[in-house]
């Protein structure tokens, strides 16, 4: 939606944080701010990678982008302050 000019980053940020925490009526949901839960998401929005439903977590294995080639990924994932999954750690490893 991005790369195609459809939407801009603010309010693609919006429709993923702000939006759905206002509808599901979560105070500490959407926003940065103090006492908030502090969950965030990192993005590196020129990541080239391709989808393999074998590198998911989830149990669930029907992707209907398997193999697919895309631009922009989640690099670090911070739920309730603390560090979930940190992609830029883990390929500093492998260097």
């Amino acid at each position: 939606l991005i790369a195609s000019g459809t939407i801009d980053w603010p309010r693609l940020i919006a429709m993923m944080t702000i939006e759905p925490a206002k509808l599901l009526d979560l105070p500490t949901k959407g926003k940065l701010a103090v006492g908030g839960d502090a969950d965030v998401t990192i993005i590196d929005p020129k990541q080239r990678w391709t989808i393999d439903i074998e590198l998911f977590q989830s149990k669930s294995r029907n992707c209907p982008y398997h193999g697919r080639p895309v631009t922009g990924r989640a690099v670090t994932t911070i739920v309730g302050g603390q560090m979930k999954m940190n992609r830029v750690k883990d390929r500093l490893k492998k260097i």
